[in-house]
């Protein structure tokens, strides 16, 4: 029973303690029980060999008779000694009983006790090293996590720095790229080289296709080569970007200006100054759309502030004396024409409108003025004609030949003339002025020569 216990333990320890326990008494008290065992084998010795003697000696047919008695009574000493060999033996048998046996039964009780103690114990203490051995594990293992945790960020933080380095290193090298490109090409620009110009600022986009600056900067020059529609184009590209540049809104107006859409030039002007209230060209190009719209008088409001600003600026009088001549305000718009003559002495189309003003006025031909252009010989042909045209108006008016004029004004018309002069102005000054009717017949068949070579 119990070595089938042994053989059903689980754990090689178990087997190892209990068997060692067990067999303690039988170590301790081997040589007790190998003194009774050999006892025991003497006395059988003993009989085998007294029956060996007696039959021997039946064998012999008791030949002789004292023998026999001898034999009879050394038969009696025998039996004698069997008797108290026995009780002796018996004697010795109780003590080893008494000295093996219940010692024995009681080291094998302790024994097996212990067997169970040191099972109990080593259960014990494997579910304490169990429990012990699963909380180490729980905190290895949760230390690992964190450890795991904590590397993941800073690989993680790492790798998004490294990212983020790469990054902005290429972003500073194409910055320093796109700003020379930039440089290259408003130096072209400013030199209106503007196909270079194009092929710099086209680089650009190529790196950066977002670059805000790059975009309008094209606009600008589709815009100074007359190409209105592209330039409108590369500043909606812009704006799609995200431009916030007030020369981006500029270049959009003065593009849809420049294609007589003045309505949308008034709201890219007017989101100019939205930004910038006071900027000097948005307004100036806003009073100049009210004026092709026929709202002269928002036109003259703009120009008076102008004024008030740039008192200086030969280009705010002349607009000013435009929109009093629209006005039918000629004695104002004279005054305003002088006073940009005083600021812009050579500028050729305040000096048209200063003319016509005093046309207009009925005064005499500044002819003084139009003298010195002609010997400065920066007239173009078509500014040639235009002042003969004025000049031709003053000779009929003061009843003077004008046939050289015409003669001269007939022959620039073999080129190509382009005169940026309004001649319904005079035309409309003609119809109401006090003029006999064959004066006003000439000037105006005359303005209506002019207006129609006008290309």
């Amino acid at each position: 029973m119990v070595l089938k216990v042994l053989i059903n333990m689980g754990d090689p320890y178990e087997k190892f303690f209990s068997v060692f326990i067990l067999f303690i008494p039988m170590i301790l008290f081997w040589p007790s029980i190998s003194q009774s065992v050999s006892g025991t084998e003497s006395q059988l010795d003993f009989e085998k060999r007294f029956i060996q003697i007696e039959k021997q000696l039946e064998k012999d047919h008791y030949q002789r008779v004292g023998f026999k008695k001898d034999f009879l009574h050394l038969k009696d000493l025998n039996n004698e000694y069997e008797k108290q060999l026995l009780i002796r033996f018996e004697r010795q048998n109780d003590k080893i009983n008494f000295f093996v046996t219940i010692p024995a039964v009681i080291i094998t009780i302790l024994g097996v006790l212990g067997m169970g103690w040191v099972i109990w114990a080593n259960k014990k203490l494997r579910k304490n090293w169990g429990k012990t051995l699963e909380e180490e594990r729980s905190k290895f293992d949760k230390t690992l996590k964190e450890f795991r945790e904590i590397f993941a960020q800073i690989n993680g933080k790492w790798e998004q720095r490294f990212e983020s380095t790469q990054k902005e290193m290429r972003d500073l090298h194409d910055g320093i790229k796109i700003n020379e490109l930039i440089t290259a090409g408003n130096k072209l620009f400013s030199e209106k080289k503007f196909d270079e110009a194009i092929e710099k600022y086209n680089e650009v986009v190529e790196i950066m296709p977002a670059e805000a600056n790059a975009l309008t900067l094209l606009g600008k020059c589709y815009l100074d080569k007359k190409q209105y529609k592209l330039a409108i184009e590369f500043c909606d590209k812009a704006l799609n970007f995200g431009s916030k540049n007030t020369e981006t809104y500029a270049t959009k107006g003065v593009a849809y200006f420049n294609l007589g859409k003045y309505p949308e030039a008034l709201a890219e002007f007017g989101k100019v100054l939205e930004i910038t209230p006071d900027d000097f060209n948005a307004l100036y190009n806003k009073a100049l759309c009210f004026g092709n719209l026929g709202k002269s008088e928002n036109s003259l409001e703009i120009f008076e502030k102008l004024s008030k600003l740039y008192p200086q600026d030969g280009r705010i009088w002349d607009a000013m004396g435009i929109s009093l001549t629209r006005l039918k305000r000629y004695k104002e718009a004279l005054i305003a024409y002088e006073t940009a003559l005083r600021y812009a002495k050579s500028n050729t189309k305040i000096i048209k409108n200063y003319l016509e003003s005093q046309i207009l006025n009925g005064n005499d031909l500044n002819i003084g003025i139009i003298q010195n252009l002609m010997t400065t010989g920066k007239l173009d042909h078509s500014e040639i004609a235009l002042f003969n045209f004025f000049i031709a108006i003053d000779k009929k008016i003061k009843n003077q030949d004008t046939t050289k004029l015409e003669a001269e004004i007939d022959s620039l018309f073999t080129q190509k003339l382009s005169f940026h002069f309004s001649f319904d102005d005079i035309l409309d000054w003609v119809k109401n002025s006090d003029l006999d009717d064959e004066k006003k017949q000439y000037i105006q068949k005359l303005t209506e020569k002019m207006k129609g070579n006008s290309r």
